[in-house]
């Protein structure tokens, strides 16, 4: 639990420091909004939550969700350097996914596209996340093959994956 909120301080800060750092100031201050996004586990394992695997009467592991993306929710703070002549704006982005159960489930960082300008505008992003709780099989314990015990095993970690999202920009204060 202090991992994460380590993590998210530090992400916090990293983009205020950037923020700091802009040689025309941005009169209302870092940005912020939320929106929703898709991540990708980075590597090839699909992520398997209980009751997504079964073991059949053979003995052999049968996957029935396998995933390798997931949706999610964000509330994300940024700072935007507009691009001369253009509503198009571009900047460092932090965003968390908020936990029912915990503080966090993932949080991350990234590249922010603000198309628009105005109180509100839409934007991409583009960055890397942690995601803090994910759920995978033991990796003795492969679909198809015969299970090495009667009851699966899962694995919860934390794993780095990408993320690409949506967010809508709120009025700044």
């Amino acid at each position: 639990m202090t991992g994460r909120i380590l993590a998210t301080v530090i992400v916090f800060l990293l983009a205020s420091t950037a923020a700091a750092q802009d040689p025309v100031p941005n009169p209302f201050g870092i940005g912020w909004g939320g929106g929703f996004a898709f991540s990708s586990n980075l590597i090839g394992v699909p992520l398997v939550d209980p009751g997504d695997a079964f073991i059949d009467e053979n003995g052999i592991i049968r996957i029935t969700h396998p995933r390798n993306v997931k949706a999610r929710v964000l509330l994300e703070s940024h700072y935007t350097f507009r691009l001369a002549g253009s509503p198009l704006a571009l900047g460092p982005v932090i965003f968390v996914q908020p936990s029912g159960e915990s503080l966090f489930d993932a949080a991350g960082g990234g590249l922010l596209l603000e198309l628009g300008e105005g109180p509100t505008s839409f934007n991409l992003i583009v960055g890397i996340l942690i995601d803090f709780d994910v759920s995978r099989l033991h990796r003795d314990y492969v679909d198809g093959f015969r299970s090495p015990t009667p009851d699966l095993v899962y694995v919860q970690r934390e794993e780095v994956q990408l993320m690409i999202g949506f967010a809508m920009s709120m009025p700044n204060f």
